[in-house]
């Protein structure tokens, strides 16, 4: 554990420093907030008459619209339920922004990022559950159609099944993604768009990536939609299919829209920091990875 944290500890500052290197601005948000943004499957965290933040998104989206062009933030995020090898109810993200960016920004971030750790770390590659991936000569860029194609036998582009495509991201695809070089995954099905706007070219699919290493996944980002009227739209669908399976619906974050219409074009990416550490740390489990695991 000692030497784990010693080595969460070098990545945090590898972290910082390839954004601050690059002209982004460290900010640092609330974390209990009036308001949340609906999803339909993260249960955020009550405190007192307040939300605990699920993530920074609801902050930095409106230092965006103030005109703050890069900017990235590093700290904690509550979610209900989540317990598990992966999974805690409170865990460290890394976000960041780019007004202006797009995929190809988020990409090359992304493999600039994972290239500065392992400098700071003196390796050049990860070895997890008995995968290993390269982490330089450039990663996989490869679409939800294809590999899904490939592992599990059916195209949800073309045909959205939500619980087949979850019970086959756990057991099929996942599994299988990130190695032997790590996988930037993209061309989301539009029903998994989130805050993603649509691609102009193919509106059935989102402007969406995750990034995949020996198997697990890592981060998550969008080319943001920044129409207000839109994303309304889809969070309220969300608290009517919440409403549909017995949940609590979430309201609607107002100054979370207002700040929407007035942010430019922008890219934005989260990535579990945790995460990371496990990768590079050998960890199975992110208990391993935390000073103090939660109760």
């Amino acid at each position: 554990m000692r030497s784990r944290l010693q080595t969460r500890h070098r990545i945090l500052r590898a972290v910082r420093g390839f954004f601050d290197d690059r002209g982004f601005l460290e900010v640092e948000v609330p974390t209990l907030w009036s308001e949340v943004i609906p999803e339909d499957h993260i249960e955020p965290v009550r405190c007192g008459h307040l939300w605990l933040l699920t993530s920074p998104e609801i902050h930095m989206k409106r230092l965006l619209a103030e005109g703050h062009e890069r900017i990235y933030a590093v700290g904690p995020n509550f979610r209900a339920g989540e317990r598990g090898a992966h999974h805690h109810p409170e865990f460290r993200m890394l976000e960041w922004y780019r007004a202006g960016g797009d995929l190809d920004a988020l990409a090359a971030d992304l493999e600039g990022l994972f290239a500065a750790v392992a400098d700071g770390l003196g390796v050049d590659g990860l070895s997890w559950r008995g995968r290993t991936a390269a982490l330089r000569g450039g990663w996989d860029r490869r679409g939800v159609a294809e590999v899904f194609t490939e592992h599990a036998g059916w195209d949800p582009v073309a045909a959205w099944d939500p619980d087949r495509f979850d019970l086959d991201t756990d057991a099929r695809v996942g599994p299988r993604l990130g190695w032997p070089r790590p996988l930037l995954l993209e061309a989301w099905p539009a029903a998994q768009a989130a805050l993603a706007r649509l691609d102009p070219a193919d509106p059935r699919v989102a402007r969406r990536m995750e990034a995949w290493v020996c198997g697990l996944e890592l981060s998550n980002g969008f080319e943001e939609l920044t129409d207000p009227a839109e994303q309304q739209a889809r969070f309220e669908a969300v608290n009517a299919a919440r409403v549909a399976r017995g949940a609590t619906p979430l309201g609607l974050p107002a100054r979370f829209l207002d700040a929407l219409a007035r942010m430019p074009a922008a890219a934005g990416m989260a990535l579990g920091l945790d995460r990371m550490v496990m990768l590079f740390t050998g960890a199975e489990t992110i208990d391993e990875v935390v000073a103090i695991p939660p109760e």
